[in-house]
């Protein structure tokens, strides 16, 4: 059970698992889990219809009333307008992957790209920068991130996703831009070593790609300051060595 408590911590909805090894067999079943969510059930049945065998050796951390399939997507769609933006960017990723599963890909990129006009998105944006980078276009890319250099702050539980823009950014040979959104992303003070010292390399790369070498100067820096020297051994003098 050693990754449900730090997953939860760092900004995971709900996850399941074991204090002590019951068998595989007899852990929760991950597809039937994700099969009782996507037809709408709650958190707490899912897991109990995901698990083989009644023990007291798995456990199940999140609100166990978590419903992320609530609402069929018909239903989301013609109240779209009524979705806070950050929740219609999520509407629309589940409209592409519908179009996408029934073999519509074109039509899945058109509408991310009429989506991110009408409501710039970093998930959906993130999502069509994959695709028209995976189809050779580099600059339709770049320009479904631009909007994301421009952002001064992102929320945890979008600092995934930034990363996930600046480097996509900066696979578009677009680095500075790649610059600026790390620079947001690492603004936070909150966020856990963890994160941030791999997260420091990788931004520092992408300055020395800008080139802007004093950021990249000032990310060293703060990575040296994450990782300082071991103290000196003391120097003993010539006289007590003999």
């Amino acid at each position: 059970v050693g990754w449900t408590g730090p997953l939860v911590a760092r900004g995971a909805t709900a996850t399941v698992g074991n204090v002590f090894e019951p068998y595989l067999e007899l852990t929760h079943h991950p597809d039937l889990l994700l099969r009782a969510l996507g037809r709408g059930a709650n958190l707490a049945d899912a897991a109990y219809y995901a698990l083989p065998a009644l023990s007291w050796q798995t456990v199940l951390i999140g609100d166990p009333l978590y419903r992320p399939f609530a609402v069929p997507l018909d239903e989301q769609w013609r109240d779209l307008t009524r979705l806070p933006p950050l929740l219609a960017g999520y509407a629309a990723l589940r409209r592409m992957r519908q179009l996408d599963a029934e073999h519509r890909s074109d039509e899945a990129t058109a509408f991310a790209r009429q989506a991110q006009r009408e409501a710039p998105s970093l998930a959906v944006g993130v999502a069509l920068a994959r695709r028209l980078l995976a189809a050779g276009d580099s600059p339709g890319a770049a320009s479904a991130l631009a909007f994301a250099a421009v952002l001064k702050n992102f929320p945890t539980d979008q600092w995934a996703l930034a990363r996930e823009a600046a480097r996509l950014l900066e696979a578009t040979g677009r680095p500075a831009r790649a610059v600026e959104v790390w620079r947001a992303v690492l603004a936070a003070a909150e966020m856990p070593r963890e994160l941030r010292e791999p997260w420091l390399h990788e931004a520092k790369r992408a300055a020395l790609a800008a080139p802007d070498s004093a950021q990249a100067a000032l990310w060293q820096k703060a990575i040296d300051v994450l990782n300082p020297p071991p103290p000196a051994a003391p120097s003993v003098p010539v006289s007590e060595k003999k």
